[in-house]
């Protein structure tokens, strides 16, 4: 049997594309997820095969080996993601994040790589940023980042592998809970609520919907050839917006009024890290060579809302 391999199955996209590739791969290819921590076992979702892995220091990768010696592609979504963790310890993040030994996993198997790294590889200084854009991450995260898509792009077969450089990622709730604050499901809260919440209003992203990258995975997983031009794309949704636009579009799809949204600047807060100010992006690229629509974001939250 043929293998796909999501990293970091057990976290919030990690689910999101093992299940969908679970449930449209063709039923002789196997999905296996890896997860780091035994708690977190429980969380790889039914009927992908599990196995944990400590993706910073190798071990378990001789146990993937074992369960997929033929591995059509890997999906790399294992990261430490939280800023401020990578902050009080860069080495740590740069030895996860750096994906050293899923490279080498990849290579000597033959393997499809697609990493997903982040926005925050930008200095927050422009709106709109794209594949050509100069990056000069202000953070340990986007530094981390930045140094695994170079590390792949100077290792890898440059027809085999891809960075895919996310924005804040929004959607459903996931099947099984991941231990931290969803952005989405944080701000539904709040403007459900009368109590005043303060959002920043001169930090610009472009929120891109979970579903749409499973899409981008699976089109990049069964494409016959390898059908990409460039070793890194922007992966953003269609729209740039502020925090504070985020909650008010939000608490309208709702059926909210939003008088409880206050904007701040981002200054107001000490967050103990550096954040960039418009990492907004243009993904156009991505969307055309892929033949993939983006979901526009209101329709995005409204699918995600929605009640079963």
């Amino acid at each position: 049997m043929t293998h796909v391999l999501v990293t970091g199955a057990s976290g919030y996209l990690g689910q999101f594309v093992s299940k969908h590739l679970r449930d449209n791969l063709p039923k002789d290819v196997g999905v296996v997820g890896t997860f780091s921590r035994e708690t977190n076992s429980k969380l790889v979702p039914e009927g992908v095969e599990a196995i944990q892995v400590n993706l910073g220091t190798g071990v378990g990768i001789d146990d993937v080996r074992n369960a997929c010696p033929r591995l059509a592609a890997i999906v790399n979504c294992a990261a430490i993601s939280q800023p401020k963790a990578c902050e009080d310890d860069e080495p740590a993040a740069r030895a996860l994040n750096v994906p050293e030994h899923v490279v080498t996993l990849a290579n000597e198997l033959g393997a499809r790589l697609l990493h997903i790294s982040t926005d925050q590889v930008y200095d927050g200084t422009r709106a709109n940023s794209n594949e050509d854009a100069p990056c000069a991450p202000v953070n340990a995260y986007g530094r981390s980042k930045l140094a695994a898509e170079e590390y792949i792009t100077k290792n890898c077969n440059a027809s085999k592998a891809v960075s895919l450089r996310s924005s804040i990622i929004y959607g459903p709730e996931p099947a099984s809970p991941v231990g931290r604050t969803l952005f989405l499901q944080f701000v539904l809260k709040a403007v459900q609520g009368n109590e005043p919440f303060t959002f920043f209003g001169d930090e610009y992203r472009n929120p891109v919907y979970v579903k749409d990258i499973c899409r981008i995975v699976e089109s990049l997983v069964v494409a016959p050839e390898w059908p990409l031009s460039k070793p890194v794309y922007c992966m953003g949704g269609p729209e740039r917006l502020s925090r504070a636009d985020f909650a008010r579009r939000v608490a309208a799809v709702a059926g909210s009024n939003g008088e409880n949204i206050e904007e701040v600047s981002a200054s107001s807060v000490n967050r103990g890290v550096k954040s960039p100010a418009d990492i907004s992006m243009e993904s156009k690229l991505l969307f055309s060579e892929l033949g993939i629509t983006p979901t526009a974001f209101d329709d995005g939250v409204k699918a995600s809302i929605k009640k079963p």
